[in-house]
């Protein structure tokens, strides 16, 4: 396998090329389509009724997704207190979720919204093993609660502006930084998300046919990568955004000022905080390259700022955290239009680069770890399955009171949840569709670590080493390939049968070599997919 550098280059150069390829002046008679998202990724969902002037509108709708999935036997550090758990213990699982949602309009003035869970992530088969500083993400549990409440909320539209109240998903440009687990991904699907108690409101200041709208709110965090309130964490945070929007033009500033109190976790008698100011400027646009063909373009970079005591060691009580990660896609998408129906995207070439901020050693007295939402999924393998499992064992094996007098104050920030982290990657991307029920697709993920590759937990008991108990200067993380193939067919005016199949096979690079130098086999991950829309 090419050394990740040379694949950065041999990966990423003919993509742009081919995308350049195609570029054409634009025609001023054929405008970008506006449903062009669904060109490019169509989950295919029912679209709620609109409102109107003198209207009111009730719909429901909603999707039961079943997966089965086989996962490669991943091997993982062992914990002191059961040196024969050599591994994550899944192999043969299936999972079931029926999301439902209801949404009331009343004219153009309210809007009730409605939105839950009902059995999140059930799993059938094997569960995993020591790795529960994961948290919802674990997948340890048989049956976890019922029933998840996501959105409640009322919008009321007045002269001055939106008024927004109650429990909303938290989502903003790319959904790097935020993102509700709404947004249906090329490869895997959408869990769980950012769910935040909101006061807001929104206006245009320059009048409601302006394109600038400016946007403060209050938020209490019900749940999101670093936070949940059933776990114990208290977290607040105040919100300004504001951005410029036309058609498919879009750019803005995210602002958040973050206040954090941990749960307890180190037997100290104190929560530990993270007190963060963060700043995320996204943006998007659209232009028609030929009769049919269009390139779209979407970006984001956040910066995150403060002073955390929940991760700290004997050394630095209190820490700095400084990190940044951003994302930037360019894609083609060309599209067809049946005699009746509405038009499709008959394929798609898309290149996604993205970059984090790495930590070789978190405490050192400042955190420089950066990690994407994990609903920007990347891949099937590396971020997802393999760094997420192996992250989170370093961090329950960190937290292990056997290991220590009390356990590593701040371990469970360790695991990564599946998100992208300490990393820069490459994600070329195609789908193709013969017809308007099949959508064939591949992808690849070319990745290194923007920082040294430390297993803390290795690090803490045996001296500094990977997660494979190797040298943490290799940065080369490795090759992903993927497939996918998905056809959904209408069984009514108002329900879809979807059938799919998604497959990832990672080829690993030198960072995850043992001591003796030896490479990690091959990962993969195996999904058969069944769903329901209505």
């Amino acid at each position: 396998m090419p050394r990740a550098p040379s694949a950065f280059f041999l990966l990423g150069l003919p993509w742009l090329v081919a995308i350049a390829g195609v570029a054409a002046p634009a025609r001023a008679d054929d405008e970008v389509p506006r449903n062009l998202p669904r060109l490019v990724n169509d989950p295919h969902r029912m679209p709620f009724l609109p409102s109107g002037p003198d209207k009111v509108a009730l719909s429901f709708h909603g999707e039961l997704q079943l997966r089965y999935e086989n996962d490669s036997r991943l091997r993982l550090t062992a914990p002191v207190t059961a040196p024969d758990q050599l591994a994550l213990g899944q192999r043969n699982w299936a999972t079931l979720w029926l999301r439902l949602g209801g949404q009331l309009s009343v004219y153009e003035t309210l809007k009730v919204v409605v939105q839950a869970d009902l059995a999140p992530n059930w799993i059938l088969g094997d569960t995993t093993q020591g790795v529960g500083a994961a948290g919802d993400r674990a997948r340890d549990e048989t049956l976890p609660p019922f029933a998840r409440l996501r959105y409640a909320y009322a919008d009321l539209t007045t002269g001055v502006g939106l008024f927004r109240l109650g429990f909303v998903g938290n989502h903003w440009g790319m959904g790097v930084l935020a993102n509700d687990g709404d947004h249906a991904p090329l490869f895997g699907d959408y869990k769980l998300g950012s769910i935040v108690a909101r006061a807001a409101f929104a206006t245009r200041p320059l009048g409601k046919t302006s394109p600038w709208v400016v946007a403060v709110a209050g938020d209490a965090v019900v749940s999101d990568a670093t936070a949940s309130w059933s776990r114990g964490d208290r977290t607040y945070q105040a919100v300004l955004s504001t951005y410029w929007e036309k058609d498919h033009t879009q750019f803005g500033f995210f602002g958040t000022r973050r206040w954090q109190r941990v749960r307890e976790e180190d037997g100290s008698g104190s929560d530990g905080r993270n007190d963060v100011w963060i700043g995320d400027v996204a943006a998007r646009t659209a232009t028609t390259l030929a009769d049919d063909v269009y390139a779209y373009f979407s970006a984001e970079v956040a910066v995150v700022r403060g002073k955390t005591t929940a991760i700290r060691s004997l050394d630095h009580l209190e820490q700095t955290i400084a990190s940044y990660g951003g994302a930037v896609v360019i894609g083609v998408v060309g599209r067809s239009k049946p005699e009746s129906g509405p038009s499709l995207g008959r394929w798609v070439v898309q290149l996604e680069g993205g970059y984090a901020s790495g930590d070789a050693d978190p405490y050192d007295g400042t955190v420089r770890r950066f990690t994407f939402d994990p609903n920007h999924q990347i891949g099937l393998v590396l971020f997802p399955f393999l760094l997420h499992f192996q992250t989170a064992r370093a961090a329950t094996n960190a937290l292990d009171p056997s290991l220590v007098a009390r356990p590593m104050p701040g371990a469970r920030f360790l695991t990564s949840n599946g998100g992208v982290f300490g990393a820069q990657y490459l994600n070329p991307t195609v789908v193709f569709r013969p017809c308007k029920c099949l959508d064939l697709k591949a992808g690849a993920v070319v990745a290194v670590a923007t920082s040294d590759v430390v297993d803390p937990y290795r690090t803490a008991t045996t001296g500094e080493a990977n997660y494979e108990g190797g040298s943490v200067k290799s940065r080369d993380l490795g090759l992903e390939l993927d497939v996918g193939a998905e056809w959904h067919k209408g069984l009514s005016a108002a329900t879809l049968l979807q059938l799919g199949v998604q497959a990832g096979v990672l080829f690993p690079g030198h960072a995850f070599d043992d001591a003796g130098g030896l490479g990690k086999k091959p990962q993969s991950v195996v999904q058969g997919r069944v769903g329901v829309q209505f």
